[in-house]
């Protein structure tokens, strides 16, 4: 029924009413109902609504926290002004009437006064003024919250600009609507503390994407587009081709070009760049042109011009773009198909171009919003925001002709309905408003949730406030499983008809469910809640998948414009891909839900990473997670919305349209359940501030329940009276009191993909988190230091050290696990004198008492905590258990739900009947059975006061009859046998009881399954777990139906049993044995023990006794599926080819120690033999200390050095360098041999330095380490890169690779580290370095060693299978993702600086600064240092350098040496262990390896780390299963059996495919040995952690805040100064100063003459200074220690003692691609590093020219032969016999000669020119003398000539 308005009437009201409903509070509907005593109805509220609409008061009251909003089709302006300017804070809230504004009014106030965040449900059909009143509310809460600062002000217009946007993209015109969002918003609003306006952010999803693609008539697409075609520029319309669009009937206007300007500047206002603009206006110019690419029947486009103008704008290619429009491929079960599709199907492909086009930019756009709106820091209060779609109505099916709905309206309408049925529940359900109401004891009245479809939309209910979400069933189900068998191949996308006979027949006899099909047009009609709406089946399969064709996406990935390009990289794809050679994409998909996740309002909420689902599911899934955070809001406010005029006559009020709707959002079940509209505060809180209840009541004669009403834990307020109170009511620290504390939860990541914030922490003081420490533990106090001659270790120093706050808490931890051990008995009893000596122990014995409680921790979860939370597990057999033990040695059976072991009575002859002996064969037929029917219970006996016949007996049903008679044990009067102990009615409970009593196991036991399997037959039940069969009670009285005798049980309890079989009873039966006397109920329950009970529920699959299980198989699955990984990452199957020459320069470093002559003689010459240009390899080889080691007779130096073939005779003078130790110690003497090595017919070049210490060095002069001998010629590579100050021997060692071996020092690429007992395969070098070239990114590369020694002893044999799969397993995995977390120091190499740039990578400042820490003062700091020095390189360079790879290549391999004695092989291992330990503790602590969480290295790593702790509780637990296994207390563990042959079957596998067969015999001998490496070699490992030799010149003696005091008995005392410095470049100047041309004229300044100190700075630069003469090094007749000159010897050129032949015709001629003239060999332009970085000339030729300079030099220079004396000789130039010549050709004279000279240091511009004269001898160029000497200045400064 409809009532007509007229516009005089509503005219004529609305004047009338405007000062009415501002005087007078308005009541709200709640209040009006409850003062009519609860008579509410649809039509009742309707009518009140429709009266309220006459008085032009489209707003009212459904409650203090809920507005009904009825869209009144009419202007509302003036009524928006009158409330707008009444609803401030302050204002009284409750008399003002209800609107938009007093709704934001109340809910900002509210979140004032109670300190908590606040949310808001808009809820209605669509064109019922949703987002009209949520744009009101918003409005109006930027007035209140924004209006203090100029900073609030710019935050809320950039909101507005926001808003404005998103009606841009998000908003278009429909039939009823101009502007009707087509997608689900959810806007947050982040105040302060105070309530001020910090930010925001919006999520918008649920896009109507076919709008683009299909547009209804009298309607349009989304506005930017009409936006853009009119109000684009001339540039803009000509660059994009706008001009050649056409949007059908829907012409812009000038309003559209006017919002267009509005939307270029809210993008400016927000800060957007002008690109980003410029390209989403590309994106969506392209999306025009591509509408209207049509296609004929046979695929052929007819507008090409439209699909090129769309590639142009795209930029990307016209034969890709339409390719991807006719053709489609998909991947179906691992197969690629691809098809050409019809003119429909090319159709379809284009619309979900543009259509994903869309969605991509407007997720991006929403995007960017957010990056803009989003405070920096997370706020701490929030009034959030929803509003979804509404409801759309399509009417339903007529007969024969169907309605079309689109799928994108079933999609709406489900969310709506979702958004209704779970807000209605939020407020009637139990667990919501209403509920928790009634469960405070607050009478409300009955009320029900009004039934609706969602059991069909659905399926089953959805928690209100749980985290999970449930499954979908019903409607969406079955579109999740169509979804899924067009994934798997099993059904066509396009195939709806599959899809509508699933409906039909899972759905056909629901209520609200019709299903039709005619003329192949297949539809269905749902009656929703809000009204009956038809969908046609169209498409819908495909809609729901919604896949994008990954043609598409790589066309688009692949486009010229940056900007499409990263917007198809971005987050808003889930994308499926498989890993081969290059990536391939599987399936893509444009997302329906939110890109960002929502703010937390309280517990975390899980969100699902993003994946390939349906659009139903994503949608399903992302309300109820909006929902669920809105219902942490302290309050939710609801909006309800109602569409109130009718469709056709707006100004007509439709009462059945609003009567519906009223209905449907529950607003009359709601108001009888809430007559009164409270506010809850809690009752401790009440009281505390206003004393009792009672009192408060009297005070302001509050009357109940208008005003309040009394709960047990709260008290409910009227909202007028709460806000009467408000000053009060609240938080207790309200009033007079500090801002509340608020303890921000920790911020989540708001994004859905791996884009989580990073989290700054305040610096800790130091002043409060000092170690609260004794004085006399720390060994020093806070006052003065004094020296204390009977202490040995006096505080010398005290250093202000940082201390992090890490190794802080780590020291209260280890002094709080260590408190028990004085200091006095370690260092009495244990001999530990030192304080950090101590301290280390102490740190070891927290290390071990730490990895003792996780190992117990491990073992009890995995042996004890089952048997806590389920004793009896092992004690309970259900029928399949039972059988198995039916054999002699196990012989169980069951009787009376008990289970015996009859293994040791069943031989007996138990029988007293001699016509009945008891034989094997007959009991075992028996084993592992139930034997309850053959030991029939006396009813007289078992059921006494119920039975009084001694006779009787029941009669057994056929399914339970025994199987061998004689078996069957009666007793009593049913014992026909007179002789015989059976004859005793009491038999049973007397006899057999206890003689079975001793043979007991357990319980037997049926799972529910199987009972109510059973049940049909069977009249079973189950009481508290106990079951009870009275199956055979009614048989008998089937039988037997006029004998009461047989009816000696409760007929009422039968007939339980027989209604409810198979089915838990324990309720009702309770309930009906209470009601029996208590005589009767006594007997009656013994009868059913005594006579009926069968068994037990199986209490095994009860979540106590499995959650364990599923645990612990959870993790048996993350481990397996790790070492899954590691094995396909194994599977390198293809051979990889012998890669080309490489003519990269290596350096191969090889440190030595204590090796003998064949471990060396073997890394020397294997490194020599290398399929490897000689001149580009360099064997550099440290002997690190003048030792002799065990076995030999020489030091180490000299075996080297008589392998090498270096004379005897030659010793070079000791140069001073810096070592890495402490104290003197950092002062350190070095020699240096260079040389050629000859073996096998190749001429290496090496440099060998022999550290020899101190002269006053008694013990192991000169070692320093193997980390020493690494920073030696890593800290060189930098000096030489930057051109720093070096000591002494570095100058040295430059002077030797640039001079001696010819190699310019900066050319070194790559850096091979090989240890001294490893030899390299032939091919080992050239396969790393080529491994290294082919990828860039890659910074270090190993390759896979190999022992040598694999059958020598026990010891080796069991280490070969762990060589082997540490390489092909582990590294081989990591590898994958470049992150080797380990690159041993044996075979590794390492690239120097970038291929791009030049940038030092392992010679970087970074890596040296952390690798050449001097201060090892700590446990972790020795065990990361000392012991595992190579992988914390690793380590370093993973942290510092996370963008480049680390990688292992197995093509590549090495040989060395294993441990052959247990004792070396415990010494390595420990090493070994500890410090694998502590690196992993490092990389754990990175954030720059790959992946994320799960997926991540970094969750690999952590993986091993716990893997390596626990491995004596993984030997513990080994043994444990074994022992428990063999004695039979357990049963087969089948599951860890299984995980542990999959383990190493896998690993066996891999050895099979890689015909590696002899590696099954290893791991056989490994297995063996498992308690070794398990077991043995970690405890002694872990134990021993702090078994190091400390040195005492720096000793820690206590530490205390960031000071460490630190003493020592340093006799030599060390500092920077003793080792004076030079630079390359002053070394050279002084070097060759004497050598100056005297001749030349005095004004003719060298070419680098700005570079020279001046006499000055050089008498200064080495401190002392003396005079040297001839060629005489400074540094040779220095003593540093005396501080004064001393001329030592006169200087010896290495290259004397070489053998002759090097300078012969052989040395040179074999190696002609050497560079001439002394110069160093330049490689490939591409490896030419800048040279400014290096020191050098600020010039550098190109190729062709140092090729040619090369070529015309005279003479070789260095260890190649020839003398370099003349380093600026004339060179022969090419003769030009040109007149007249260029300023070109000049300069090109002038570059070759510049490019031929060995060294720019000595040369004129002087010699420049005359050298060019020469080659020019028919020009004149003295008047071009100042043109060349800017030609000179301009090549030497890098610029080029014009």
């Amino acid at each position: 029924m409809t009532r007509p308005i007229s516009r005089t009437t509503l005219t004529h009201t609305r004047s009338q009413a405007v000062a009415s409903r501002m005087s007078a509070p308005t009541p709200d509907l709640a209040a009006l109902f409850a003062q009519a005593e609860g008579k509410v109805s649809d039509a009742s509220i309707t009518q009140v609504l429709c009266d309220r609409l006459d008085l032009s008061a489209p707003y009212t009251w459904a409650s203090a926290s809920m507005l009904v909003a009825t869209n009144p089709c009419w202007d509302t302006s003036q009524l928006d002004a009158d409330v707008a300017e009444a609803a401030y804070v302050h204002a009284d809230l409750p008399s003002l009437p209800p609107h938009p504004y007093s709704l934001a009014a109340r809910v900002y106030h509210k979140m004032l006064c109670t300190h908590q965040s606040q949310s808001i449900l808009y809820s209605g059909v669509t064109d019922a003024g949703k987002t009209h009143s949520m744009e009101r509310v918003t409005e109006h809460l930027l007035t209140l919250s924004a209006s203090h600062t100029q900073h609030e002000s710019h935050i809320a217009d950039h909101i507005r600009c926001a808003q404005h946007i998103l009606h841009a993209f998000g908003h278009a015109k429909t039939a009823l609507n101009e502007q009707a969002s087509r997608h689900a918003t959810y806007w947050e609003l982040h105040f302060s503390q105070k309530g001020r306006l910090r930010g925001a952010k919006v999520l918008a999803f649920g896009l109507d994407k076919h709008r683009i693609s299909d547009v209804a008539p009298n309607e349009r697409s989304f506005a930017i587009f009409y936006q853009l075609l009119a109000g684009a520029s001339p540039k803009e319309r000509s660059e994009w081709g706008l001009d050649e669009v056409s949007l059908g009937s829907a012409v812009p206007t000038r309003d559209d070009a006017r919002m267009f300007e509005r939307t270029r500047r809210a993008f400016l206002v927000l800060g957007i760049k002008e690109k980003h603009i410029q390209g989403i206006f590309r994106v969506l110019s392209a999306i025009l042109h591509l509408k209207d690419v049509a296609f004929d029947d046979h695929v052929q486009i007819t507008s090409p011009d439209a699909l090129s103008r769309a590639a142009d704008v795209l930029q990307v290619s016209v034969s890709d773009l339409q390719q991807s429009l006719v053709m489609d491929t998909q991947y179906i079960k691992s197969e690629r198909i691809t098809r050409m599709l019809d003119m429909h199907g090319a159709n379809q492909q284009r619309n979900t171009l543009v259509q994903n086009l869309y969605a991509v930019l407007f997720a991006f756009v929403v995007e960017i919003l957010n990056q803009k709106l989003v405070p920096r820091e997370p706020a701490p209060r929030h009034i959030v925001q929803l509003d979804p779609p509404g409801f759309l109505l399509r009417g339903t099916l007529p007969k024969g002709e169907h309605r079309a709905a689109h799928f994108d309206d079933l999609a709406k309408n489900y969310m709506a309905d979702l958004i209704r049925h779970l807000s209605v529940r939020s407020i009637l359900d139990a667990d919501g408003e209403v509920g928790q109401q009634a469960q405070d004891g607050i009478a409300v009245p009955e009320s029900r949730v009004p039934s609706d479809c969602m059991s069909l939309l659905r399926g089953g209910p959805v928690p209100l406030h749980d985290t999970d979400i449930p499954p979908t069933e019903g409607i969406l189900g079955n579109y999740e499983r169509a979804s899924q068998a067009v994934l798997d191949g099993s059904r066509g996308i396009d195939d709806d008809a599959a899809l509508f006979r699933d409906l039909d027949v899972s759905h056909s006899s629901h209520r609200a469910f019709l299903a039709t099909c005619q003329d192949e047009t297949y539809a269905y009609e749902i009656q929703h809640a809000l009204g009956t709406c038809a969908y046609s089946i169209v498409a819908h399969q495909r809609s729901e998948l919604d896949l994008m064709p990954t043609q598409q996406l790589q066309t688009l990935r692949a486009s010229r414009s940056p900007f499409v390009a990263r917007l198809w990289a971005g987050p808003g794809l889930a994308i499926e891909s498989r890993l081969s050679e290059q990536q391939v994409l599987l399936r893509a998909q444009v997302l329906s839900s939110p890109l960002r996740r929502p703010t937390r309002l309280g517990q975390r909420l899980p969100s699902p990473e993003p994946h390939i689902s349906g659009v139903l599911q994503q949608l399903d899934s992302t309300v109820i997670t909006l929902l669920r955070t809105m219902w942490q809001a302290e309050t939710c406010w609801h909006v309800l919305c109602l569409r109130s005029m009718d469709l056709v006559k707006l100004s007509v009020f439709d009462k059945r349209r609003v009567a519906t709707q009223v209905h449907a959002l529950g607003i009359s079940r709601i108001l009888r359940a809430k007559q009164h509209s409270y506010i809850r505060v809690p009752l401790d809180e009440f009281q505390e501030r206003f004393g009792s209840v009672d009192r408060m009541v009297e005070m302001h004669e509050w009357t109940s329940p208008d005003d309040y009403a009394l709960g047990t834990s709260y008290v409910y307020l009227a909202y007028n009276v709460w806000f009467s109170l408000d000053g009060y009511v609240g938080p207790i620290h309200a009033e007079n009191a500090p801002a509340p504390t608020v303890d921000i939860l920790p911020v989540q990541s708001d994004m859905s993909m791996s884009q989580a914030p990073l989290l700054t922490h305040e610096p800790v003081d130091s002043k409060t988190d000092e170690l609260d420490i004794p004085n006399e533990t720390m060994g020093w106090d806070s006052g003065p230091l004094l020296l204390n001659r009977n202490v040995p270790f006096q505080p010398t120093e005290v250093e202000e050290i940082p201390v992090t706050p890490m190794r802080k808490w780590w020291v209260y931890l280890t002094w709080g696990l260590t408190w028990w051990m004085p200091d006095s008995v370690l260092n009495h009893v244990l001999g530990k004198k030192r304080p950090d000596v101590r301290m280390a122990w102490r740190e070891k014995v927290t290390i071990c008492l730490l990895i003792f409680f996780l190992c117990a921790v491990i073992l009890f979860y995995i042996i004890g905590i089952g048997r806590l939370l389920c004793p009896d597990f092992n004690n309970a057999w259900n029928e399949g258990q039972l059988s198995e033990h039916d054999s002699g040695k196990s012989f169980f059976v069951a009787v009376a739900g008990d289970v015996y072991d009859l293994s040791k009575f069943y031989k007996l002859d138990h029988s007293d009947i001699p016509s009945q002996p008891v034989t094997s064969d007959v009991m075992m037929e028996l084993a592992g059975k139930d034997l309850t029917s053959y030991f029939p219970v006396p009813l007289h006996a078992g059921c006494p006061g119920l039975v009084t016949d001694p006779s009787l007996e029941l009669s057994q049903h056929q399914n339970l009859t025994a199987e061998i008679p004689q078996a069957i044990h009666k007793s009593g009067a049913a014992q026909t046998y007179d002789k015989t102990k059976l004859k005793n009615e009491n038999w049973y409970f007397h006899t057999f009881l206890p003689r079975m009593k001793p043979y007991r196991k357990g319980y037997y036991v049926y799972d529910r399954k199987s009972i109510r399997s059973e049940s049909s037959w069977r009249k079973w039940a189950i009481v508290h777990h106990r079951i009870y069969d009275l199956s055979n009670y009614v048989y008998s009285q089937e039988r037997h139906p006029a004998d009461d005798k047989y009816s000696f049980l409760p007929n009422d309890l039968v007939d339980l049993f027989d209604a409810q079989a198979g089915e838990d009873i324990s309720s009702d039966f309770d309930a009906l044995m209470d009601s029996l006397p208590s005589n009767r109920r006594h007997q009656t329950q013994q009868c059913l023990d005594n006579a009926f009970h069968v068994g037990q529920t199986d209490f095994r699959q009860e979540p106590k006794c499995v959650v364990q299980n599923y645990l612990l198989l959870s993790f048996s699955v993350l481990i397996f599926c790790s070492i899954f990984a590691k094995f396909l990452s194994a599977l390198q199957l293809a051979h990889r080819p012998t890669p080309e020459q490489q003519e990269r320069f290596v350096i191969c470093h090889v440190p030595c120690y204590t090796e003998g002559e064949e471990s060396l003689r073997k890394t020397i010459e294997s490194l020599a033999v290398q399929e490897y240009d000689d001149k580009r390899q360099l064997l550099f080889i440290v002997c690190d200390g003048m030792i002799v080691g065990s076995g030999n007779e020489q030091p180490t130096p000299r075996i080297v050095l008589d392998i090498l073939g270096v004379d005897p005779q030659v010793d070079p003078e000791p140069l001073p360098f810096k070592s890495i130790a402490n104290g003197s110690k950092q002062l350190n003497y070095g020699k240096i041999y260079s040389g050629l090595f000859h073996h096998e017919g190749h001429s290496v070049p090496f440099i060998v330095v022999v550290k020899v210490g101190r002269p006053s060095e008694r013990s192991r002069p000169g070692n320093r380490g193997k980390r020493d001998t690494q920073i030696l010629l890593m800290r060189f590579l930098n000096r030489v890169h930057f051109d720093a100050p070096m000591f002494p021997l570095e100058l040295e060692l430059y002077h030797h690779m640039k001079y001696v071996i010819g190699v310019d020092p900066t050319l070194y690429e790559f850096v091979l580290m090989v240890d001294a007992d490893t030899s390299i395969a032939p091919d080992g070098m050239n396969r790393l370095v080529a491994a290294s070239v082919d990828d860039p990114r890659t910074i270090a590369v190993c390759g896979e060693t190999l022992m040598d020694n694999e059958g020598t002893t026990v010891w080796t044999m069991i280490q070969v299978y762990e060589y082997y799969i540490s390489h092909n397993l582990a590294k081989a995995f990591e590898s994958l993702f470049g992150s080797v977390t380990c690159l041993p120091g044996c075979f590794s190499m390492y690239r120097l600086r970038s291929a791009d740039k030049g940038r030092p990578l392992f010679i970087s400042d970074r890596i040296l600064d952390d690798y050449s820490e001097n201060h090892i003062d700590t446990l972790h700091k020795m065990n990361l240092f000392a012991l595992g020095e190579d992988r914390y390189l690793t380590t370093l360079l993973l942290k510092h350098f996370p963008l480049y790879r680390t990688k292992f290549r197995n093509d590549a391999q090495a040989h060395t040496a294993a441990p052959e004695s247990f004792s070396v092989l415990l010494s390595q291992r420990r090493r070994w262990i500890n410090s694998t330990v502590h690196n992993l503790v490092e990389l754990v602590r990175m954030k720059g390896l790959c992946g994320f969480c799960l997926f991540s290295m970094r969750f690999i790593v952590f993986i091993d780390l716990i893997g390596t702790i626990i491995l004596p509780a993984t030997a513990v637990y080994m043994v444990y299963l074994i022992v428990t296994v063999a004695t039979g207390s357990s049963p087969l563990p089948i599951v860890a059996i299984a995980m542990i042959g999959a383990v190493y079957g896998l690993q066996a596998i891999i050895f099979l495919l890689k015909r590696q067969w002899q590696y099954i015999g290893w791991m056989i001998i490994y297995l063996i040995a498992f308690p070794i490496y398990a077991f043995l070699l970690p405890i002694y490992s872990f134990w021993h952690m702090d078994d190091f030799s400390w040195g005492n010149t720096r000793v820690v003696v206590g530490e205390k805040g960031n000071k460490k005091v630190v003493a020592g008995t340093d006799d030599e005392p060390y500092d920077d100064s003793m080792i004076p410095r030079k630079t390359v470049t002053e070394y050279q100047h002084e070097l060759y100063a004497h050598d100056a041309d005297p001749t030349s004229a005095p004004n003719e300044t060298l070419l680098y003459e700005a570079m020279q100190p001046s006499k000055s700075a050089l008498s200064h630069s080495l401190t002392p200074m003396v005079e040297s003469t001839d060629m005489d090094d400074y540094f040779q007749h220095t003593n540093l220690l005396e501080g004064k000159g001393k001329r030592q010897s006169n200087r010896q050129s290495t290259a004397s003692w070489m053998p002759m032949s090097s300078f012969g015709h052989d040395s040179y001629a074999s190696h002609p691609s050497m560079m001439l003239g002394g110069m160093p060999m330049y490689p490939t332009p591409s490896m030419m590093p800048p040279p400014p970085m290096y020191g050098m000339p600020s010039f550098m030729p190109s190729f062709s020219d140092v090729h040619a300079s090369m070529l015309s030099g005279s003479g070789a220079g260095g260890i190649w032969g020839g003398s370099s004396s003349d380093h600026h000789s004339a060179t022969s130039l090419p003769i030009d016999y040109t007149e007249d010549p260029t300023n070109e050709q000049i300069r090109s004279q002038i570059r070759s000669y510049l490019a031929a000279q060995p060294s720019l240091i000595q040369v004129t511009k002087r010699h420049v020119r005359d050298a060019v004269a020469a080659s020019m001898p028919n020009a004149d160029l003295s008047t071009k003398k100042a043109l060349m000497n800017r030609m000179i200045d301009e090549l030497l400064s890098g610029r080029s000539y014009t």
